[in-house]
C-alpha cells in the first residue's frame, strides 16, 4: 500500500459538515480514500499533531469552500501546509462568494468546481477530477482489494475496530454519529481500549436499528454487523412500542398541563367569589330621584347612569366626580344606560317609548330618537361591534336597530 494512506484531505468548515460527509461517502464507494476530521481524529488526539500528520499521508486536498469556509482561521493553516508541500488542491464551491485572506492568495488562481445551488449533482464531477490528480485506475483495483486497504489511522496505542455493514447505515458510537457506511465496504476506527455502546441505524429505515455493548478487542478483528436481522418482527415491534409510549407520554404531558391549567383557573374564579366584597368609594350622588341602571365604560374609567329623574348622568370611576352637566331630553322615567364597546356613545332607554343615542364626550344627543315602540322601553345596549342596538320594552316585543346611512356610525 506504500507510506500514503489516504488518497484525499477534505478541508471544510464544521457547519459544512454534511457536504463532506457526502463527499467522503460518494468518493469511498469509488475507492478513492478520504481523510475527514470528524470521523478520523481519535477522541484524546491533538487535533494539529493528527491533521499535519493526515496531510502529510494524502496525495491531494479538496477544499469544501463556503462562506463560512471563508471566514474560518482554522483552514488557513492546513491550505497552507498542502501548498508548501505541493499537493493538489480543488476547491469544491458550495457559493460564489469571493476568496478572502489566505484563501484569496491560495485558492484563486487553481481550478475550480462550482457546486452551487445543488452539490450532490456535482459529486460525478468531483470525482472524475479526483481521479485524474491522484491518477486512480479503476479497473486496476477491485471493490474488495480496495476496501481492504481502506485503512484510515494506524496507531499503535489504539486499538482498532473494523466493520462492514450489510447495507446503508449510519454508526453512532456512544451516541454520537460517527460515520456513514455504506454496504459491503470496510471501515475501520481507532478507539481506545475500554467499553463503548455502538448502534447501527438504517438510512433507509429509522426504525431499523441495533444497539450492541461489548468490550474492545485487543487484537484487529472485522466485525460483521447483519443489519438485516433488525427488520424482524420482533424489533419492529418494539420500536412501534417505545413510539406508542412516547406519543402517550406527551399525551399525559399535554393533558395533565391542561387539567393544572383548569384547576388554576376554577381556584381563582372560586377564590374571587368567596370573597367578602366591600364599598370601595363613596356613593355618587347626584339624582334626585330613583337610579334604575348604572354601569362600566369599556375601559372601566366611566360609570353611566339612569333615573327617574328623566336624566343620564355620566361619573369618573375613580373620584366619584360628576362629569359635564346630566344628559337631558327624556321625557319619562330613564330605564337603562349603556356604553357602546368603543366608549365614545351611550344608548339610553326610556318610559317615553323611545331609545336616544348620546356622544359620551359632549353629551349631546346623536339623531333622531329611536321610535317604533308602543309602551315603555325598559333596556337598551349596543352589539359587541357596535354597529346596532337591541331593545326590550313592556310592548312585550325585542327589536333590533342599524344606522347605515349615519356619518357618526362608520360602515353602518
Amino acid at each position: 500500500m506504500g507510506e500514503t494512506i489516504y488518497d484525499v484531505f477534505i478541508s471544510y468548515s464544521s457547519k459544512d459538515q454534511k457536504v463532506a460527509e457526502g463527499i467522503c461517502a460518494y468518493l469511498e464507494q469509488r475507492h478513492i480514500r478520504c481523510f475527514v476530521a470528524f470521523r478520523d481524529i481519535p477522541k484524546g488526539k491533538v487535533w494539529a499533531s493528527a491533521i499535519v500528520e493526515a496531510l502529510d499521508a494524502s496525495h491531494m486536498m479538496i477544499v469544501v469552500f463556503s462562506k463560512n469556509f471563508n471566514i474560518s482561521e482554522q483552514v488557513d493553516r492546513e491550505i497552507e501546509l498542502a501548498a508548501e508541500d505541493h499537493k493538489p488542491i480543488l476547491t469544491f464551491r458550495l457559493s460564489n462568494d469571493a476568496f478572502k485572506g489566505a484563501k484569496k492568495y491560495y485558492l484563486k488562481n487553481i481550478n475550480w468546481i462550482d457546486a452551487f445551488p445543488e452539490p450532490d449533482k456535482c459529486f460525478g464531477e468531483l470525482a472524475e477530477e479526483v481521479g485524474k490528480l491522484i491518477d486512480i485506475s479503476h479497473d486496476d483495483f477491485s471493490l474488495e482489494e480496495r476496501a481492504e486497504e481502506n485503512i484510515f489511522i494506524a496507531n499503535s496505542a489504539l486499538s482498532c475496530l473494523k466493520v462492514k455493514a450489510d447495507m446503508n447505515c449510519i454508526f453512532y458510537i456512544d451516541g454520537e454519529e460517527c460515520a456513514h457506511l455504506k454496504a459491503g465496504i470496510i471501515q475501520k476506527f481507532p478507539l481506545a481500549k475500554g467499553e463503548y455502546e455502538l448502534m447501527f441505524v438504517s438510512e433507509d429505515n429509522d426504525d431499523d436499528r441495533l444497539e450492541l455493548e461489548f468490550e474492545m478487542p485487543e487484537v484487529d478483528k472485522l466485525q460483521k454487523v447483519n443489519l438485516s436481522e433488525t427488520r424482524n418482527a420482533r424489533l419492529q415491534k418494539e420500536a412501534e412500542a417505545r413510539r406508542i409510549a412516547k406519543e402517550e407520554e406527551r399525551k399525559h404531558e399535554t393533558e395533565q398541563k391542561a387539567n393544572e391549567e383548569r384547576k388554576r383557573c376554577e381556584e381563582e374564579e372560586r377564590a374571587w367569589y368567596t370573597k367578602t366584597l366591600e364599598q370601595i368609594s363613596n356613593p355618587l350622588v347626584g339624582h334626585i330621584s330613583l337610579v334604575e341602571s348604572a354601569a362600566f365604560s369599556p375601559d372601566g374609567r366611566r360609570i353611566v347612569s339612569a333615573s327617574a329623574d328623566n336624566t343620564i348622568r355620566i361619573w369618573d370611576a375613580q373620584t366619584g366626580k360628576q362629569i359635564g352637566n346630566p344628559l337631558e331630553g327624556h321625557k319619562g322615567c330613564v330605564f337603562s344606560a349603556a356604553f357602546s364597546p368603543d366608549g365614545k356613545r351611550i344608548v339610553s332607554a326610556s318610559d317615553d317609548r323611545a331609545i336616544r343615542i348620546w356622544d359620551a364626550q359632549t353629551g349631546k344627543q346623536i339623531g333622531n330618537p329611536l321610535e317604533g315602540h308602543t309602551d315603555g322601553v325598559y333596556s337598551a345596549s349596543f352589539s359587541p361591534d357596535g354597529k346596532r342596538i337591541v331593545s326590550a320594552s313592556s310592548d312585550k316585543t325585542i327589536r333590533i336597530w342599524g344606522f347605515p346611512d349615519s356619518p357618526w356610525f362608520p360602515n353602518g
